[in-house]
């Protein structure tokens, strides 16, 4: 969560008295989700992650996790950061590819 807080995300947690199943057909439902909300990646019953759009300044992760007899739902959004390009040249390796520079 280190990162997340970094990058300025919000974190939420919420404990619903429900299995997986249940709250997964909720969090799917595209009622709350509006006609804004473009589905990025689904793995039911499990995540969804998404961005708003035409926002598009945000990732929402959400996340179901079984814990005893109930669902822990955890909801990370986090902004998209736009990085400018500094240069047009990339420093290769000998045989190990592109290399990144910090």
């Amino acid at each position: 969560m280190e990162l997340q807080e970094e990058a300025g995300a919000v974190v939420r947690e919420v404990v619903l008295d429900t299995d997986r199943d249940a709250a997964w057909e909720h969090v799917r439902e595209l009622d709350w989700l509006g006609e804004d909300a473009e589905v990025l990646e689904e793995d039911a019953p499990r995540r969804l992650t998404l961005r708003w759009v035409p926002d598009r300044g945000t990732v929402v992760d959400v996340v179901l996790d079984e814990v005893q007899d109930a669902t822990r739902v955890t909801v990370v959004e986090v902004p998209v950061r736009v990085l400018r390009a500094v240069s047009t040249s990339v420093v290769t390796g000998a045989a190990r590819g592109p290399l990144a520079l910090a």
